[in-house]
């Protein structure tokens, strides 16, 4: 009694679905106004109606909802997913759309971290998708370089370009941008490569748009003069070319705001969010900067889950200006340092300043014992069994008096062996060091725990900054240590003390490399 034959999909996957016009029009406004206006035809009792662009499978799924109320993407690939969502957006089925895109980015962000150029397409030609748009857009200014270096970058529409050049969180050098722009927009003039003249208006026509949202003036003077104005000169309006010059020269500042509005830098991490990365800003660039309107980029260049637990020497060696989060598991706690310096035993002399050398070893003494039993740390803890939370309530906080920062209660450190002495250097009174410290006066360490005010913790003794002997991030000499995946914080060489004291387990931490303006 079927009284509907739809055509889908083209090819190989052309095929017949039968439907009642009833339910169509009663479930879908799209069918009703399909089925009532002529645009199916009418073949004696049947309507006939032809939906090349949806795939059969998808458009089963969507004709399954429209009969039973509900869809099942669970066991489908993304490709296929894919086509389902374009098949809802069109029929106007708005309610699963929403379902099925949550699903999609969800489950399904290697596909999309792969086919970024047909998603972004996907999403920027239908106004229903903002779900999927907003993704892939945070994706794609979060690390440009796999969306402007892929190789169907140059399909890229228009507005699709503009809609991230617009955006103020675009991680991307601007000189960056500026060559990429070059290439997408050469990639429709070669045609015409042989006859300059028209070349260079091919090129000028297709840039016109995008050239207004590149922020010329946070290009350096010499990356402008022989990435911009030398090759191509003749790309920009003459008035743009004066003020961008004039403002190098300091002659005066550029008038249109948008081209030394800087761009947000993003700190790729759900460690942090919100005001905590703001107060990482400006605790760097307190440290790194004299220019307070400059922030810096950051590069994920390690994360331990992803890239395995010891790893950490092979991905961070000689890398300079990291930052390091440290996610505590069982606990709202966010731990953290800044290394200036590198990680490396032996400092490179020339991209560090003079008074971030690598402090020498001290002379060592063996312990003066006739104990057989092995070495222990005289900062030796345990690790706190699972139990209940670790905070008390926080104080109520009145205006007008000191705030002190809530200890964290945590079970209490194993006791130390009672024979045990530290080794002490028979000069200075140390403890006794295994190997030397990389020496900055500008490294931190820090925590963020909920509902209290951040801490920060300042180096005081430049000589213990950075232990580069350890297999892990590891700051003073026993201030913030990852070894394994446990935590150890035990106050020495940062100040004042974090509220924290003893070994903690955690869930992943990650290494980003502080770029700096």
């Amino acid at each position: 009694d079927y009284d509907v034959i739809i055509d889908v999909g083209e090819g190989s996957d052309k095929t017949q679905c039968l439907a009642h016009s009833i339910i169509l029009k009663t479930r879908s406004e799209y069918f009703r106004v399909a089925l009532s206006f002529n645009w199916a035809k009418k073949e004696g009792d049947y309507y006939r109606y032809s939906k090349p662009n949806i795939t059969s499978r998808a458009f089963d799924a969507v004709l399954k909802y429209l009969y039973v109320g509900t869809i099942d993407v669970s066991q489908e690939n993304p490709e296929t997913i894919f086509s389902i969502i374009l098949a809802l957006d069109e029929m106007q089925l708005y309610a699963p759309l929403e379902v099925v895109q949550k699903f999609f980015v969800e489950n399904y962000t290697n596909w999309i971290d792969k086919n970024p150029v047909k998603t972004l397409e996907m999403a920027s030609t239908n106004d229903n998708l903002s779900l999927i748009k907003e993704y892939i857009e945070k994706i794609i200014c979060q690390e440009p370089e796999k969306f402007f270096q892929s190789t169907d970058f140059v399909d890229v529409k228009e507005n699709s370009l503009i809609s991230l050049l617009e955006r103020d969180d675009l991680v991307m050098r601007e000189v960056d941008i500026w060559e990429a722009l070059i290439k997408w927009g050469k990639s429709v003039s070669e045609d015409s490569d042989n006859d300059l003249s028209i070349y260079k208006e091919t090129l000028r026509t297709k840039l016109e748009k995008c050239i207004n949202h590149v922020r010329f003036c946070r290009m350096t003077s010499a990356e402008y003069a022989l990435k911009v104005r030398e090759p191509y000169k003749w790309l920009l309006p003459n008035d743009l070319d004066e003020e961008i010059v004039n403002h190098f020269l300091r002659a005066r500042k550029a008038s249109k705001a948008i081209l030394v509005q800087p761009r947000r830098r993003h700190l790729n991490t759900t460690f942090i969010v919100g005001e905590q990365i703001s107060y990482v800003y400006r605790w760097i660039m307190d440290r790194e900067s004299s220019t307070p309107d400059t922030l810096p980029d950051f590069k994920l260049i390690f994360k331990a889950d992803r890239d395995g637990w010891d790893t950490f020497r092979q991905k961070c060696q000689g890398k300079e200006k990291t930052l390091v989060l440290i996610k505590v598991r069982d606990a709202p706690i966010i731990l953290g340092g800044y290394n200036p310096v590198t990680w490396d035993v032996e400092q490179q002399t020339s991209a560090t300043s003079p008074d971030e050398q690598r402090t020498p070893a001290l002379p060592r003494r063996p312990i003066a014992s006739t104990s057989s039993q092995p070495r222990i740390s005289p900062l030796a803890t345990v690790t706190p069994p699972v139990g209940p939370p670790l905070f008390q309530p926080q104080p109520q906080r009145n205006s007008g008096q000191y705030y002190r920062p809530p200890v964290v209660r945590l079970p209490p450190p194993m006791p130390q062996v009672s024979s045990f002495k530290p080794a002490l250097h028979p000069q200075f009174g140390l403890f006794d060091i295994p190997g030397g410290f990389n020496k900055t006066s500008s490294s931190f360490i820090f925590m963020f725990q909920l509902d209290s005010i951040p801490q920060r913790a300042r180096i005081i003794d430049s000589n213990f900054a950075i232990d580069p002997t350890a297999a892990s991030p590891k700051f003073g000499r026993s201030d913030l240590h990852i070894e394994g995946k446990m935590v150890s914080c035990s106050p020495i060489d940062y100040e004042p003390s974090l509220s924290l004291d003893g070994k903690y387990a955690i869930i992943d931490y990650e290494v980003h490399q502080v770029q700096l303006p």
